[in-house]
C-alpha cells in the first residue's frame, strides 16, 4: 500500500508551460493527459495495457472521435471509449470534450492531436488516436514517464503518481469546481445511484463541466485524506 497523488488542475496548470509544442510527441502526450483528467479516464481507457498490441475493437482510434457544433454554437468533440471498468456489459460510452476557456483546454489539445495524426498519410480511422513519432502507440507506462517527467522540473515528487492519477484528480477538480455529486457521477459514468440516470443533462452543462474546472485554476489542491492503492492494482 502507498499514498496515491493526484493530477489536480493546478498541477496540470504548473505542468504546461514546460510542454514543448513544437514536438509531436509532447502534443500526443499533452492531448491524452488533458483527455484523461477531463474525461475522468483511467490511464488503461485511453492507453495501451503492458504487453498488449493495439487493437482497434477495444482500443481508442482515431475513428471514434467525431467534431459537432451544438444548437448555441459551441464546437464539441464525442469520444466514444470502447471499454471502461464502469461499463460492465462491454457496450462502451461515449464522451464529450470541449473548451474550456483557458490556456489548458482539452478540446485545443485533443484537435492539435487530431491534426497531427490526420497528416500521416498511412494512417486511417483504425490507427491508434495517440500514436508517437516512432508509430508507437501510447502506453501507460510511457504516460506516466512523461508524467513524472514534467514534474520532475517543477520540483513535485513523482513517486507517488500512477495511471490512477488521472481519474481521481479529475474527479477532484471536478469537486473543487463545485460540481454535484450527481454530475461527477455522470461524467465519470459511475451507475451507483441507478435513479439519477433518470436526470435528463442537456448537452450544453455537459459542455459547461470544462470551464468550471478551468475557473480553480488559482487554487492549490490540498489533501484533507490520503488515498491508498494496492501497488499490484490495474490503473
Amino acid at each position: 500500500m502507498i499514498i496515491l497523488h493526484f493530477l489536480t488542475f493546478d498541477l496540470l496548470c504548473k505542468m504546461h508551460p514546460f510542454v514543448n509544442f513544437h514536438s509531436n510527441d509532447h502534443i500526443v502526450y499533452w492531448a491524452a493527459i488533458t483527455g484523461g483528467h477531463f474525461l475522468l479516464l483511467h490511464a488503461g481507457e485511453f492507453t495501451l495495457c503492458p504487453n498488449e498490441h493495439f487493437n482497434p475493437s477495444c482500443n481508442l482510434a482515431l475513428g471514434d472521435i467525431t467534431s459537432h457544433l451544438s444548437l448555441d454554437g459551441q464546437h464539441y468533440s464525442m469520444v466514444h471509449v470502447k471499454r471502461s471498468k464502469t461499463d460492465q456489459r462491454h457496450q462502451g460510452v461515449t464522451l464529450y470534450i470541449s473548451h474550456s476557456n483557458h490556456s489548458f483546454c482539452p478540446a485545443c489539445a485533443m484537435n492539435s492531436n487530431l491534426a497531427l495524426q490526420r497528416s500521416r498519410p498511412t494512417l486511417s480511422e483504425r490507427s491508434p488516436l495517440f500514436l508517437l513519432e516512432k508509430n508507437q502507440a501510447l502506453t501507460r507506462q510511457r504516460v506516466v514517464t512523461f508524467v513524472s517527467y514534467l514534474l520532475r522540473l517543477f520540483g513535485v515528487d513523482r513517486t507517488a503518481f500512477c495511471g490512477h492519477s488521472f481519474r481521481i484528480g479529475g474527479v477532484s477538480s471536478a469537486s473543487l469546481a463545485g460540481l454535484a455529486v450527481y454530475e461527477i457521477q455522470m461524467l465519470g459514468c459511475w451507475k451507483t445511484d441507478c435513479y439519477k440516470t433518470y436526470i435528463n443533462s442537456p448537452l450544453n452543462a455537459l459542455l459547461q463541466f470544462p470551464q468550471c474546472i478551468a475557473k480553480t485554476a488559482s487554487i492549490t489542491y490540498q489533501y484533507a485524506n490520503p488515498y491508498y492503492y494496492q501497488n499490484n492494482q490495474n490503473a
